[in-house]
C-alpha cells in the first residue's frame, strides 16, 4: 500500500469524508487490511449517505468504506454518490466500475448522426 494507514485526517465533528484519502490500493491484500483497519475502528466505516460537499470528494485514489444493510437497520441499502457508473465487472478479486461521463447535447447530436449515417451505409451494402 502506498499510503500510512495509521494516519487518517477524514476524521472530523460531523463524520468521516473519506474512509482514506490518498491511497492506492494494489492487490486484495491490500483491501483487507484497509478493511481490518475499518473492523478495528482506525480507519472510519462510512454509515451514511454523503453530502453534497462529501460527493465531492469521490476522486481516484479517495477510499470509501461501507457495509451494505437492510434499510431497517439503519445502514446504507447502496452506494449512491451522484454519478453514473457502469454495470459492475470481476477484474481479480474486484468488482470494478467506471463512471459514465455526461456528454454535451453537441456530442450526443454528433453520436446520433454517426450512427445514423452507419445505419444507412450498413444497410445499403447488405
Amino acid at each position: 500500500m502506498s499510503s500510512n494507514i495509521a494516519a487518517s485526517p477524514a476524521h472530523g465533528q460531523s463524520g468521516p469524508f473519506v474512509t482514506h484519502p490518498a491511497l492506492h490500493l494494489r492487490d486484495a491484500r491490500d483491501a483487507h487490511i484497509v478493511f481490518e483497519a475499518v473492523r478495528l475502528n482506525v480507519l472510519p466505516l462510512i454509515t451514511r449517505r454523503l453530502t453534497t460537499v462529501e460527493r465531492e470528494q469521490v476522486a481516484s485514489g479517495n477510499v470509501f468504506v461501507w457495509e451494505e444493510a437492510e434499510h431497517k437497520q439503519g445502514g446504507l441499502e447502496r452506494w449512491t454518490d451522484g454519478r453514473r457508473w457502469s454495470q459492475s465487472r470481476m477484474r481479480g478479486d474486484y468488482l470494478f466500475y467506471e463512471e459514465k461521463i455526461e456528454i454535451t447535447p453537441e456530442e450526443k447530436d454528433a453520436k446520433a448522426a454517426r450512427r445514423y449515417i452507419l445505419h444507412h451505409i450498413l444497410g445499403q451494402t447488405l
